[in-house]
């Protein structure tokens, strides 16, 4: 098989003020540019959804109605991007690439404008070629997001190894989880015979479930079997998993990205959830396919519509063979779309949606492979004779006798015998998939039995987990598990036991083994683990009480607290006198006690001299006021702010002599303007009343007159000027909100409150902008708290914000309740009292 390889066409696409930018970035023919406005209306899109959620059927007609639609919206698509340059471009770049014997990968970057991650790109529709371009592995169509890194093709000698989670939560609409399992071992069993790809299927749809099988094996891909859905109040892709009651545990793509991204091995995520591909409006990473690649996956498959299960098994069926092949993983999706169409499904070849950020789309690197594996050599059908039914017949007898003895491997090989004779016999192929998954069972619980005889945990759970996903039921496949996993937990707990033994941290040591009782009351202690730690942990509490009382002594001595430093030296001198210096510690902390006794007498005096002078401020009284600060000056020099006090009494007393002059002068050129009103002298009475303005500001109805006197032009002017503005403002600050910057949607909103009281909904808006501006300041609070490690600040401050608001989440850092759980960790954490220390006696 020739290399596939492929020259690009990155093609990025930007929002604009008015419309839409699409900017050739790479192609075999240059850079180019062209604008163009949103390709579907949201009815055009909400009907083209309605459609792909409508049950699917198998269609043979030469043009069906789903064909056309897909056409329609595709060649809407087409028509909009590649139009003028752009499209020139696009059709000098394929000459360019088939004049070179290679193809051309369309690479779609969509991070400028997230709004239009959920158009379906993958039914991109030249009308003038009747092509879709997605349909070809010539022209690939990827979503790719570039990142810092570029991953590389992983070395990988076959089998693939793709490890399963099927989720069915109870409280949501149940998947038959083991007829999905067959249905895909299934699928792709013929790739298992021939050691090109090993399927292993999860014992549980949790996260925990997934650590602990990452832990123990290595895999290439991650295969998730599910329902999804976007989170709109997080603005995430989530899988529902399962959690410990098997109820519906939400999951993001980050949460899960987190595990699958220290997987080195894993290279490829399929997501076969409804809406796993769906993305935010606002964030091309928030949907799960765009997590996980954010994450580290060089490659994302997820299904951007709910798929039917004829479509999955063929797909993935065609693309693991395609992967097996060497294909990259553009091309394999391009084999796995032409199968799904080629079986007579015209819709859902366009539901698969790759997101990639690998350069060049080879995600395997597999070793010694020049060509696609050679395929078995099949047997030609027998001709329909009476000796070719007669031969059929017994192969079939022999199967059925084999199959109802429980001889599952001979009954496997003689089922695929007939199917290779006569792909269509009777129920041959259903009773096939039945024996190769009684023959799995058999194979997981005997090798399980094997590992708990000989005290091999680890893979005894693992072989147990395996069979009690594909039947919860089978024999005592359950008990067993059970049992090794209690072992397990066990042999686990005492080997903690004696690592933490022989670190001296006692208490553990007693804690661990207290709870492997609980468990097992019998359980041994060859070791004497228990009796040990509690002898010395008996000695080190006699030393830690008085040590503990002496660096409490010594913290509060270092804050000036002297009333705890006396009590808690005189606790460590009488408990163990002579200890250390704190005989002179205890005298220091007397002294500086009696030094701050005296002290707070002094302040008692001041606070008294200030209380007075206060009230006779605020009783107008200034030179009472002013005799009481000068008394505290003397009294406490610098107490709290009671020179301020005194400057701002004299300076008022002095302004009140000012401000009577000031008066007198007013109420002259009051008089004036009024005789010169009622003599209609107008520009005289203006004259006096502006002087009058500039005197004393405020005096009587001056203003008013002097506002009387002008034109009605002018106040029509400025009441539209006032109005323009408000307007402005109240538009900024809509922006403002729609963008969460809080701050300056609620000045915006204070402007225009003031310029206009009763402007639309403004007081409405301004309160709720503060309310989230106060919101986020105490989220940011917070965070401030945790990156200093003050956790108990950061706890209550939470704490606060949560009880105020529940639900409350930063775009950035995720809800606040979550980082609450992670700050009471933390404060936990580091209160736990410090590990004892010896001293010499």
């Amino acid at each position: 098989m020739a290399e596939i390889a492929y020259l690009d066409f990155d093609l990025l696409i930007e929002r604009m003020t008015a419309g839409y930018r699409a900017r050739v970035l790479r192609s075999p023919v240059g850079e180019t540019t062209g604008e163009f406005q949103a390709p579907l209306s949201n009815l055009e899109l909400e009907n083209f959804l309605l459609r792909m959620g409508r049950p699917r059927r198998r269609v043979r007609r030469l043009e069906s109605a789903e064909t056309q639609a897909t056409k329609t919206v595709g060649g809407q698509l087409f028509n909009a991007i590649f139009a003028g340059t752009v499209g020139s471009c696009f059709h000098d770049s394929l000459q360019a690439a088939r004049s070179q014997g290679l193809g051309l990968r369309i690479r779609l970057r969509l991070t400028d404008a997230p709004e239009l991650v959920d158009l379906p790109w993958e039914y991109l529709y030249q009308p003038a070629l009747n092509r879709f371009f997605a349909l070809s592995k010539e022209t690939p169509v990827v979503r790719f997001l570039e990142t810092p890194e570029q991953p590389r093709a992983l070395a990988v000698t076959p089998p693939l190894k793709v490890l399963v989670m099927i989720a069915s939560p109870s409280d949501h609409e149940p998947l038959d989880v083991g007829a999905e399992w067959v249905r895909l071992r299934s699928a792709l069993a013929d790739l298992e015979q021939r050691g090109l790809v090993t399927l292993e299927a999860l014992e549980e749809a949790s996260l925990p479930a997934l650590q602990r099988r990452l832990r123990r094996g290595e895999y290439h891909i991650f295969h998730f079997i599910g329902h999804g859905g976007f989170d709109e109040a997080a603005q995430d892709g989530v899988l529902l998993l399962e959690d410990p009651s098997g109820r519906g545990l939400p999951v993001s793509g980050q949460n899960l990205g987190t595990l699958l991204n220290d997987h080195r091995s894993l290279r490829l995520a399929i997501l076969n959830a409804c809406e796993g591909a769906r993305a935010s409006r606002s964030d091309p990473f928030a949907g799960t396919a765009q997590s996980l690649l954010q994450q580290g996956l060089p490659a994302v498959i997820a299904m951007q519509f709910e798929i039917t299960d004829d479509a999955a098994v063929t797909f993935a069926h065609e693309f693991y063979s395609a992967i097996a092949d060497g294909y990259p993983a553009d091309a394999a999706l391009a084999e796995a779309r032409r199968a799904i169409f080629a079986a007579g499904n015209e819709l859902e070849w366009g539901t698969p949606v790759l997101y990639m950020r690998s350069p060049d789309g080879k995600i395997f690197d597999l070793a010694g492979r020049s060509g696609p594996s050679p395929e078995p050599t099949p047997v030609a059908p027998v001709t329909e004779t009476p000796q070719a039914s007669a031969h059929l017949a017994e192969l079939y007898d022999q199967a059925l006798g084999c199959y109802y003895t429980d001889q599952w491997a001979a009954a496997v090989g003689l089922l695929q015998e007939v199917l290779a004779l006569q792909p269509a016999y009777e129920d041959a192929r259903v009773k096939l998939a039945a024996a190769v998954r009684q023959q799995t069972l058999l194979d997981h619980y005997t090798a399980g039995q094997q590992a708990s005889q000989a005290g091999a945990w680890d893979e005894a759970i693992k072989r147990l987990e395996a069979a009690v996903a594909l039947d919860p039921g089978y024999r005592d496949a359950a008990a067993q598990l059970a049992e090794a996993r209690r072992q397990h937990e066990l042999a686990d707990l005492y080997t903690e036991a004696q690592r933490v033994f022989k670190t001296g941290n006692w208490q553990a040591v007693i804690n661990v083994c207290g709870r492997i009782a609980t468990i097992d009351p019998g359980y041994p202690d060859p070791d004497s683990l228990v009796a040990t730690a509690r002898e010395r942990l008996t000695a080190e509490e006699r030393e830690h009480r008085v040590s503990t009382a002496y660096r409490e002594g010594l913290r509060h001595l270092d804050a000036k607290r002297w009333a705890e430093a006396v009590a808690a030296f005189e606790q460590v001198a009488a408990a163990a006198p002579g200890y250390q210096q704190t005989t002179a510690l205890l005298a220091r902390a007397r002294s500086s006690l009696a030094e701050q006794q005296a002290a707070a007498e002094r302040e008692v005096r001041a606070e008294a001299l200030y209380r007075q002078a206060h009230q006779a401020l605020q009783a107008g009284q200034l030179i009472e006021a002013i005799g009481r600060l000068e008394a505290l000056a003397r009294e406490l020099p610098g107490y709290r702010d009671s020179a301020t006090l005194l400057v701002g009494a004299q300076r008022s007393l002095a302004e009140q002599q000012d401000a009577a002059e000031q008066k007198v002068r007013a109420e002259a050129l009051y008089r004036r303007a009024v005789t010169a009103l009622k003599a209609d002298q107008a520009a005289i009475a203006i004259g006096h009343l502006e002087a009058l303005e500039r005197e004393l500001p405020g005096y009587r109805d001056a203003e008013a007159l002097l506002a009387q006197t002008r034109q009605t032009l002018a106040q029509r002017a400025t009441a539209e000027r006032r109005q323009a503005q408000a307007a402005d403002q109240y538009r900024r600050a809509n922006d403002a909100l729609a963008a969460r910057d809080w701050q300056a949607a609620a000045a915006l909103l204070a402007n225009v409150q003031e310029i206009e009281p009763g402007y639309r909904e403004v007081a409405r808006k301004l309160a709720e902008a503060r309310q989230q501006q106060a919101l986020a300041a105490q989220f940011n609070e917070a965070l401030a708290h945790m990156q200093a490690t003050r956790w108990a600040e950061a706890v209550q401050v939470l704490r606060e914000l949560v009880a105020h608001t529940p639900n409350y989440a930063d775009p950035v850092h995720g809800s606040a309740a979550g980082i609450l759980t992670q700050a009471l960790r933390q404060k936990e954490r580091t209160e736990l009292p410090p590990p004892p220390t010896r001293r010499a006696h």
